[in-house]
């Protein structure tokens, strides 16, 4: 699911960048609320708790997504390369895809009802 733009940009005016030198754990650090990290630029090492490893790089597919949001947890990152990150806090992304969903749904039942009076006055 997405957000749609107007909400892209209120979500973007409550986020920012964060650069992290290399060789620091960016998902340990700042870690006053439950996160989404999104790799923004540099290589990302991880290491999961079942023992497996995996670099990420920002422009793959895998950065469109939240390093911390897999289905293996992540024991430790490291920041092979200095790196940008963008922290949203999880309970926030939730109202706002909630909300975007409410008002998409609200908004399409209000023009199919608009145009169904328009519609009738017609005939």
């Amino acid at each position: 699911m997405r957000l749609t733009q107007s909400w892209l940009k209120e979500l973007a005016s409550l986020c920012v960048i964060e650069s992290i030198s290399q060789n620091l754990d960016p998902v340990r650090m700042n870690t006053q609320a439950a996160q989404s990290v999104y790799l923004v630029r540099g290589d990302l090492g991880v290491r999961y708790t079942d023992g497996s490893k995996a670099i990420l790089r920002t422009g793959t597919n895998a950065s469109h997504y939240p390093v911390n949001a897999g289905q293996l947890q992540i024991q430790d990152t490291i920041a092979l390369s200095p790196i940008e990150v963008v922290r949203i806090d999880t309970d926030l992304l939730d109202i706002m895809m909630i909300w975007d969903q409410l008002s998409s749904g609200q908004l399409s039942r209000v023009t199919s009802l608009t145009t169904r009076n328009i519609q009738q006055k017609k005939n």
